[in-house]
C-alpha cells in the first residue's frame, strides 16, 4: 500500500514506512528557465550601473525571481509505476504525468483554466476545472486518449473535489458552492493575493466574487443529472468520497463567508494604529528612494531577520484558503485525550452518510481516505492512521496536509 499526500503545496509518498517528496520535473524545468533568464538580464537591471541608467528593477535578480514563482499541487494518484498530478504554476495550470523511466507527459494544460481536484478510475479522469480570472469553476471528464475535456456542471458555482462512486456506476460525488452574480459593470479586480492553494495570480484582471456554504451533490452522468444530497447554510459539505459498502464520507465545517465581516473592535484598532502604520509609509518611502538612488535597501531582508521578530506572525496560518490560528487550536485540542493533537478546530468533522443518517467519524479533520475498516486523517500537525478499533498510528510528522489518497498494490 503507498500513501499519498500534499502538505504546503508539495506532493510526498509514503512506502514501507519510508517518507519521500515527489519531484516535479515540470516546475524544475521551469524554475531553471526562469533562473537562466533572469540571469542574463541582471546586468541591465541590478547594480549601480542600472541605477545610473535608470533601468534598476527592485526584485529582479535571479534568485528573487525564482522565490517569487507561485507553484503548488492540488491532487495526486499513482497509475501503476507512473504518477498523476495536478499542478498550478504562476500562469498556467494542468494534469501531469511523471513516469518512471520516461520525461514527464501532460495530460491536459492551459493558460486560463485552473486544474485542481481530480480523481482516477479505469481510462477516466474527473477534475475540478477553474479560469484563472475568478473563482468560477465545473467538474470535467477527461477520457483516455483525447487532448480536451468534456464540462459536466454549468452556472455561477464553484465546484469542487469530484471523486468516482465506489459503489455506483458512472456516478460522481462533488462539493458545490453557488457564486455571487455581478453585472459586468459592477465587478471589480481584485489586486491581492489570496492564501493557500486557492492563490490564482494572473496577468489579466481577477474578478472576486463572494461564494455561498459547499454543498454535497450528486452527478449521474448518464442522465446529466444533478441533486444535493446535503445543504445547510450553516456549513460546508466538502472532499466527498465513497467505498464499496454504499457509505459517502466528507468533512463538515463551519461557512465561512468570504471576506467575514467588519466589527467595531476591528475599526477601533485601525484608528489607534493609524499613526504606527502612518509612520511605517513614510519609512517606506525613504526606503524606495534609498534603493533607486543607492541601490541599498534601508530594510533588512525578511529571510534575514532574526527569528523572534518572525515568531510575532507564526501563530496564524493559512490552510486552503481560511485562517486558523495554530497556536490557539493546539492548545485547545491538547487539554482533552488527543493522544495526537492536532491544529484543525475540532469543528472540521470527518462525517459518514449511510442510509439518510449522518455519524461523525473524526473531529479536527482536514483531509483524510478511507482504506476498509481505518481510516488516514490529516490534523494539520500531523498524517494518523486510525484503525476500527480506534487505535491511533502516526505515518508522519510533516504538517499542513491538505489531500491524502491511498493506492492499494496490485
Amino acid at each position: 500500500m503507498t500513501v499519498l499526500f500534499i502538505a504546503k503545496g508539495k506532493m510526498y509518498r509514503i512506502d514501507s514506512g519510508k517518507t519521500s517528496e515527489i519531484q516535479s520535473d515540470v516546475l524544475k524545468s521551469y524554475t531553471e528557465k526562469i533562473y537562466a533568464n533572469a540571469k542574463r538580464n541582471e546586468w541591465k537591471t541590478q547594480g549601480k550601473g542600472a541605477v545610473f541608467t535608470e533601468q534598476f528593477e527592485p526584485g529582479g535578480d535571479a534568485d528573487t525571481k525564482v522565490n517569487s514563482i507561485r507553484s503548488f499541487a492540488s491532487a495526486v494518484a499513482c497509475e501503476g509505476t507512473s504518477v498523476i498530478y495536478s499542478q498550478t504554476i504562476d500562469d498556467f495550470s494542468g494534469l501531469f504525468i511523471k513516469k518512471e523511466d520516461s520525461a514527464e507527459g501532460i495530460i491536459y494544460s492551459g493558460t486560463s483554466e485552473l486544474i485542481r481536484e481530480f480523481d482516477k478510475i479505469d481510462n477516466r479522469i474527473v477534475a475540478s476545472i477553474g479560469y484563472s480570472y475568478t473563482n468560477e469553476s465545473h467538474i470535467g471528464v477527461i477520457e483516455a486518449g483525447k487532448s480536451d475535456y468534456r464540462m459536466l456542471t454549468e452556472g455561477d458555482s464553484e465546484d469542487r473535489y469530484p471523486v468516482f462512486s465506489r459503489f455506483e456506476e458512472n456516478v460522481i460525488y462533488y462539493s458545490s458552492s453557488g457564486l455571487e452574480i455581478n453585472d459586468d459593470e459592477n465587478k471589480e479586480a481584485d489586486e491581492e493575493s489570496d492564501h493557500g492553494v486557492n492563490a490564482l495570480f494572473t496577468s489579466g484582471i481577477r474578478i472576486k466574487r463572494r461564494r455561498g456554504p459547499a454543498a454535497l451533490c450528486k452527478l449521474d452522468v448518464s442522465a446529466l443529472q444533478a441533486e444535493e444530497l446535503l445543504s445547510d447554510g450553516k456549513y460546508d459539505y466538502i472532499k466527498p468520497s465513497t467505498d464499496e459498502k454504499g457509505n459517502i464520507y466528507f468533512i463538515r465545517k463551519p461557512y465561512e463567508e468570504d471576506g467575514g465581516s467588519t466589527s467595531v473592535l476591528g475599526c477601533l484598532t485601525d484608528i489607534l494604529f493609524f499613526p504606527v502604520r502612518l509612520v511605517g509609509g513614510i519609512i517606506g518611502f525613504f526606503n524606495f528612494l534609498s534603493v533607486i538612488f543607492s541601490g541599498k535597501n534601508l530594510r533588512k531582508s525578511r529571510d534575514n531577520a532574526p527569528a523572534k521578530t518572525r515568531k510575532k506572525s507564526d501563530g496564524r496560518i493559512y490552510i486552503e484558503g481560511h485562517a486558523i490560528n495554530a497556536a490557539k487550536e493546539l492548545k485547545k485540542n491538547s487539554s482533552g485525550s488527543e493522544k495526537y493533537p492536532g491544529i484543525i478546530p475540532s469543528s472540521y468533522e470527518l462525517c459518514k452518510l449511510y442510509d439518510g443518517q449522518i455519524s461523525v467519524i473524526k473531529k479536527g479533520v482536514i483531509a483524510y481516505a478511507i482504506d476498509k475498516d481505518d481510516v488516514i486523517i490529516s490534523n494539520g500537525s500531523a498524517l494518523l492512521r486510525i484503525s476500527g478499533d480506534g487505535k491511533q498510528t502516526k505515518l508522519s510528522d510533516i504538517g499542513c496536509i491538505t489531500f491524502v489518497k491511498i493506492e492499494q498494490e496490485s
